[in-house]
């Protein structure tokens, strides 16, 4: 979990790189304040604040970098049942022609 500080650093440098307008802020009190204090006097950027679902529950760190590993291996490897297996095919450079048709249209690629 990321420190208060670095956290809030990180929202500031978002929001100037990217122009935001328009922050949401979902559930959190504190952070809400935080950035209430922070753009409310600034013209352009807007705070809002919603209430969580009754049904959300929060997730642990933990949990979620799990869930995203899972759902990573099974993208690129399948699930238990429908087993795939990543490949890598050989050509040798020779049996390829590349041709360039014009600007705006995608290369197109030849194999004998």
């Amino acid at each position: 979990m990321l420190d208060q500080s670095i956290r809030t650093e990180i929202i500031r440098d978002i929001v100037a790189e990217f122009a935001v307008t328009v922050i949401v802020v979902l559930g959190h009190e504190r952070l809400y304040n935080d950035m209430v204090r922070r753009y409310n006097d600034k013209s352009g950027v807007a705070v809002v604040k919603l209430a969580r679902s009754g049904g959300a529950v929060e997730l642990s760190d933990t949990y979620v970098q799990q869930l995203q590993n899972y759902r990573t291996k099974q993208y690129f490897y399948g699930e238990l049942k429908n087993v795939l297996s990543p490949v890598s095919r050989t050509l040798d450079f020779r049996n390829i022609k590349v041709y360039r048709l014009a600007e705006g249209f995608h290369a197109y690629v030849y194999i004998n």
